[in-house]
């Protein structure tokens, strides 16, 4: 019997994803106690962004009473009464959920100050909001650097804020029979950074070089940060935003804490013409804001929705509208 909530998939293909899994191990690693080296960090990231679009960071600066207070929290969330979890959907106009699978979305910020659920959880969450806020922009300066730009390339469409930014819950209950299902399919994020904590079972795999799945075994108080669709855009290809995906586990439960960054929604993002040459033609639309890409996000969701397609397309075909031969079509549509 499989666990409530997750998907029974193809029992050969995943045969296959579980001898994978149990072979490779996602290597990649960044040490921020060497910050004193910070032009050797800036390369680090970049290449390893390059090559992976994911990297695990240790000694960050963020505190580990902060992560821990979360960690709790979140545990505590997810240990309450269904009746009360289901407070904590937000709904769009016609009473829709925004909150699709596993987890519970939670705005950056202050926009959430007043819901009777959430009260115990505030100082929690904003603590280590704000602190993945610094943590973004400290990341953000890195990436520029590393490509040989501006530091503040990267975060000047941030306009001194945290930007357009989610927090997430996620777990994963213990499922009997781990070889047929998936906690999350593959998929790749449309946003900017993705900053990951997971909890010390393991399950986040990474889709690297020729279809082949690595593990990426927790680390303690490390954080998981990887490219999104609309970064690889924005760099021009430089930094690859990949698939990855969650298993699960046959005995323990797994809780994860997402944090999605993206600059202010009307804020433009401009490819740099330092990532433009003959090796690198200009691949992405040359610039586009957040707000353009989560408007055709929601849309294109929403006429899955409306059509019952439960297929992974979405995703793929979101990320064609950052490409530059998608927007030149569009533009002579219009």
């Amino acid at each position: 019997m499989v666990a409530f909530g997750y998907a029974i998939f193809n029992e050969k293909v995943c045969s296959k994803v579980n001898s994978q899994y149990q072979l490779l191990f996602f290597p990649s690693a960044i040490d921020f106690v060497s910050f004193t080296r910070r032009d050797k960090i800036a390369k680090d990231l970049a290449k390893i962004f390059s090559e992976w679009g994911f990297v695990q960071v240790v000694n960050h600066g963020v505190k580990t009473e902060v992560i821990d207070a979360m960690q709790t929290q979140a545990k505590k969330f997810f240990d309450l009464p269904l009746e009360q979890k289901e407070k904590a959907k937000l709904t769009r106009p016609g009473g829709s959920s925004t909150n699709e699978g596993f987890g519970y979305g939670v705005d950056s910020g202050f926009f959430y100050v007043g819901r009777p659920w959430i009260d115990r959880f505030q100082k929690s969450m904003e603590d280590y909001n704000k602190s993945l806020d610094k943590l973004t922009i400290q990341i953000l300066e890195l990436c520029a650097e590393g490509l040989g730009l501006k530091s503040s390339t990267f975060t000047e469409p941030y306009l001194g804020t945290a930007g357009d930014c989610i927090a997430r819950f996620n777990y994963y209950p213990p499922c009997p029979l781990p070889s047929l299902t998936l906690g999350l399919g593959a998929h790749t994020d449309p946003n900017l950074l993705t900053i990951l904590h997971q909890c010390s079972v393991g399950g986040l795999q990474i889709c690297h070089g020729h279809g082949s799945w690595f593990s990426v075994k927790p680390s303690p108080n490390s954080f998981i940060i990887n490219v999104g669709d609309s970064f690889e855009a924005w760099t021009n290809g430089r930094f690859k935003s990949v698939k990855h995906r969650a298993v699960v586990n046959e005995t323990q439960s797994r809780l994860s804490i997402v944090y999605f960054s993206n600059p202010l929604p009307h804020s433009i993002m401009s490819v740099p013409h330092k990532l433009i040459d003959c090796e690198h033609p200009l691949e992405f639309r040359p610039a586009f804001t957040w707000l353009d890409y989560k408007t055709h996000l929601l849309e294109t969701h929403k006429k899955n929705n409306n059509n019952n397609n439960n297929n992974n397309d979405g995703g793929r075909t979101s990320k064609l509208w950052l490409l530059r031969r998608k927007s030149i079509l569009n533009q002579k549509v219009k």
